[in-house]
């Protein structure tokens, strides 16, 4: 385990808080990866698995944003009662969908929801190593207030050219951005196949990874391509 200590709380959407740790040793993964968060609530000792956002670039440090669930003991304590100085413990990184320099120089990342959070590690970590390595994400969410790290992205596609993001709202239509709404479907994804090798990274929830997978490999996009975990 690694011992974590809370430095900073912010409010990443009206569900979501982006937790920012330090670390007595910096932890050993992936982007993409997740870990596994061990804390006292109410004397007893909870756990709860969240994917981290930030890059094993930053030493003794480490990002999660933690969407709020009123079943989820742990979750719903890091949103509502955890405080700076609060102390957890950790182990990580975990998981078998992460990126790696292996693979193509075609990243397309597709996210639902507060499955942003790995490929947000993913996504951060290509544009700061590899400028060769092109990434388009898309991202969909139930309004516009949901799309975590928005401004953040903004500035990085302004940053990096490697990088093009797009954005769609499934619940609420903003005619204030360029949003699409509805769900990313077949003619959307199609839009990003290539000729040029291509891996896929998909995180949400498992409807719309079941979905994005058919529609892929309908595609005739390889499914050693594709890179997805299910969480719920």
């Amino acid at each position: 385990m690694v011992h974590a200590r809370i430095v900073e709380i912010q409010q990443g959407s009206p569900t979501t808080k982006i937790i920012k740790f330090t670390t007595a040793v910096s932890l050993d993964f992936h982007p993409g990866q997740w870990v596994d968060l061990y804390i006292e609530i109410d004397g007893n000792i909870e756990i709860g698995g969240y994917s981290i956002t930030s890059t094993p670039l930053e030493k003794n440090f480490i990002e999660l944003a933690i969407k709020e669930s009123s079943y989820n003991k742990v979750s719903h304590f890091l949103n509502y009662s955890a405080k700076i100085g609060q102390e957890v413990e950790l182990i990580g990184g975990q998981g078998d969908c992460y990126y790696h320099e292996d693979l193509s120089h075609h990243i397309v990342l597709i996210a639902g929801g507060i499955g942003i959070t790995p490929l947000m590690s993913i996504l951060r970590f290509i544009c700061k190593t590899s400028s060769d390595v092109a990434v388009r994400l898309l991202y969909s969410a139930s309004s516009s207030e949901e799309h975590i790290f928005q401004t953040e992205l903004d500035d990085l596609e302004l940053e990096f050219d490697q990088l093009k993001c797009n954005y769609w709202i499934t619940k609420e239509i903003d005619t204030q951005k360029n949003y699409n709404f509805g769900r990313i479907d077949r003619d959307a994804i199609g839009t990003f196949i290539t000729e040029d090798p291509q891996d896929f990274f998909i995180c949400g929830p498992s409807e719309m990874i079941d979905q994005s997978v058919e529609i892929l490999l309908s595609l005739d996009v390889k499914r050693t391509s594709l890179h997805f975990e299910k969480w719920w």
